[in-house]
């Protein structure tokens, strides 16, 4: 291990502005896969507060299997409890066996687009800052 990290350490320059070594060091890379992610806009239905959350689908989903035991797609559930009426929502996301969306299901609140969260979002905050 030793002999590989000094032989890496002469082999990197310097003066590079990526940062290759830390990369190299702790494992990060810089590009981000985004088509893992997906990002869930949801509404309390109570206090009408706006709320974010990412679903990684790889890792979040859950595989469901049908009688037999085959794969038949992937589920996606969570309770989100926004900052302000701290009321539980209930949200439930399927997915294909390809993790494509297939449909969307929520209790105490209501799906939302990022759009309308962007606005939601900026005029509490304008709201806040008078």
């Amino acid at each position: 291990m030793l002999k590989k990290l000094c032989y890496t350490l002469q082999n990197i320059s310097v003066e590079e502005p990526d940062m290759t070594w830390w990369k190299w060091l702790f494992g990060g890379t810089s590009t981000r896969d985004d088509s893992r992610y997906l990002y869930v806009y949801v509404q309390c239905e109570r206090c009408r507060t706006p709320v974010r959350v990412r679903v990684d689908i790889y890792n979040d989903a859950a595989v469901e299997f049908d009688d037999r035991e085959r794969e038949i797609g992937y589920v996606w559930r969570k309770d989100i409890v926004d900052a302000k009426c701290f009321r539980p929502i209930h949200a439930e996301i399927t997915f294909d066996t390809a993790r494509r969306e297939v449909a969307r299901h929520i209790t105490g609140g209501q799906y939302i687009d990022a759009a309308t969260y962007t606005v939601l979002t900026t005029a509490s905050t304008s709201t806040r800052n008078t």
